[in-house]
């Protein structure tokens, strides 16, 4: 709030906006002007909330896009078809072969019973 300005927040916030300032030309602001800008005065979205400064703002909104980036990436690595092969690969391995690498032995046993199964009716199948 500048000095001059001694209406009440209520006041301003019945008022109309100030008009923006113009700009020459929309290709010559550049999104990184605040280090060239100097310190205003602090800025307090809501009545009561704490004084923040322009610099400080920027510093979480740089915060909060690089947690966004490094969120992203997670996402697109877990989603991945290399990485989702990789984990259901590993999966079916653990049902076979136990952490320690011995094999599960009923697992197996039970699993080459069904192969055996299935050939069997294949066979049989093929021969009527």
């Amino acid at each position: 709030m500048s000095q001059s300005d001694n209406r009440t927040v209520s006041e301003r916030a019945s008022a109309p906006p100030p008009a923006p300032k113009p700009v020459a030309s929309p290709l010559a602001v550049s999104p990184v002007v605040s280090a060239a800008r100097p310190a205003a005065a602090p800025v307090s979205p809501q009545p009561g909330a704490p004084q923040r400064t322009p610099a400080e703002i920027e510093r979480d909104i740089e915060a909060t896009r690089a947690r966004l980036a490094s969120s992203i990436d997670e996402l697109a690595d877990r989603v991945s078809p290399k990485n989702v092969a990789k984990r259901g690969a590993d999966k079916a391995k653990l049902t076979v072969v136990d952490e320690g690498g011995a094999p599960r032995t009923g697992r197996l046993a039970a699993i080459g019973g069904a192969v055996a199964a299935v050939l069997g009716l294949v066979v049989w199948r093929r021969r009527s």
